[in-house]
């Protein structure tokens, strides 16, 4: 089987944009406040981050500063392009990980948001327009006003945060790849994903590129959380950048936490240990993100996998998965990207049935706890992730 690489680990394009700005971490509201009063041009992230976005030349850094950042760039993970003969065979990871067999008990992924933090959706996408996201108050509202009052104008399925407009359309196909995986549908196509009653929030935080920004991607999951995702899904970091750790983005995803959000993290292609060499955000230690590595139909790590017996929590299919073209029709892929979505869409499934449970919405800690143990220990993974294998099969 032939394949291209569609897109390196590392890219040589860069902006100026990230090598100007710096993000600032305040010790108090008071002094977050003083320092926006006095420097007009610099922006806070969000209201409840004590970090703001400002230029080289206006850091005027004082006592209260406990943190300086540069921006940096995120890239998403290469897509191995693989063809494909039979669809059926194609959508081998949707039943390894035993979603068929949650949908006979009723566990579809209803009402489960899922954000999809990357190049954007095709929303348009027969297998994906009806599993979108809508935000009723915005569709229905006046096009140019912020009817709902979140601080973004007509933000229907989500928000594009790299270009700063309200529209989320992908343009480069990893984002919409992704999104199919976790909950696409077409009978007529005999397409699925893993939770195909669920809902997708389009964040694009990358461009066509598959460059993202930190200001992008923090500012996503921030927003993800707040409009509800109780699942954000983030296949990207790995690049140069993002081998050091943010403290800007590990606040963003501990925020997410306290929205009740687990994040699913893509741990990599470069088949490295990332106990060794962490790969972020993969490697963040939270309590509510997830690491995911990649496996091929054998049940193997495929061989361009990350892993950690320490820090990668659980492995799922990620070789010649077949998922949505932006273009429209379908596209069969390799990677960490590809396996995250199958984990995504397995913590829907769950999420859904903890909802069951509970009578309530599970905290993220509880959520986490949930995929870890939905798991099935495979030996030919079991001493390159904590747990093993995501699976359904246990709801």
């Amino acid at each position: 089987m032939k394949k291209s690489l569609l897109l390196s680990v590392i890219m040589f394009a860069h902006t100026g944009f990230a090598a100007e700005s710096r993000f600032l971490k305040f010790e108090s509201e008071s002094s977050i406040l003083s320092y926006l009063e006095q420097n007009p041009s610099a922006e806070r992230l969000h209201k409840s981050l004590m970090w703001v976005k400002t230029s080289s030349h206006e850091l005027n850094l004082s006592p209260s500063v406990v943190e300086v950042e540069k921006d940096r760039t995120y890239h998403v993970g290469p897509m191995i392009l693989d063809s494909y003969d039979q669809p059926q065979r194609a959508l081998w990871g949707i039943k390894r990980v035993a979603a068929p067999q949650a949908w006979t008990k009723g566990i579809d992924g209803e009402g489960v948001v899922v954000a999809v933090v990357d190049t954007g959706v095709n929303y348009n996408h027969s297998a994906i327009s009806q599993n979108m996201w809508v935000n009723e108050a915005e569709k229905t509202g006046s096009p140019g006003v912020d009817d709902d009052g979140n601080g973004f104008m007509d933000d229907i399925y989500g928000y594009n945060f790299i270009g700063k407009t309200p529209d989320p359309k992908d343009d480069m196909m990893h984002g919409s790849h992704v999104a199919g995986t976790i909950a696409g549908l077409s009978a007529k196509d005999f397409f699925y994903g893993v939770a195909p009653n669920a809902r997708i929030m389009a964040i694009k935080t990358h461009s066509s590129a598959g460059e993202g920004t930190e200001e992008a991607v923090v500012k996503g999951i921030m927003y993800a959380a707040d409009m509800g995702a109780k699942i954000i899904n983030c296949s990207w970091g790995g690049a140069p950048e993002a081998e050091k750790e943010s403290k800007v983005l590990y606040d963003a995803i501990v925020y997410a936490s306290s929205k009740g959000a687990v994040v699913v993290a893509s741990a990599g292609n470069d088949s490295t240990n990332i106990d060794v060499k962490p790969s972020y955000p993969a490697s963040y230690q939270t309590n509510n993100l997830i690491a995911v590595a990649a496996t091929s139909s054998d049940d193997s790590l495929s061989y361009f996998s990350n892993y950690g017996k320490k820090t990668t929590h659980v492995a799922a299919p990620g070789s010649n998965v077949l998922s949505i073209n932006y273009k429209g029709g379908y596209t069969q892929a390799s990677g960490t990207s590809m396996a995250s979505p199958h984990v995504s869409g397995v913590a829907a499934l769950i999420l859904q049935s903890l909802r069951d449970t509970l009578g309530r919405d599970p905290s993220a800690e509880e959520l986490k706890s949930a995929i870890i143990g939905n798991t099935e220990v495979v030996n030919k993974v079991s001493s390159r992730v904590i747990s093993g294998i995501s699976t359904a099969s246990k709801l």
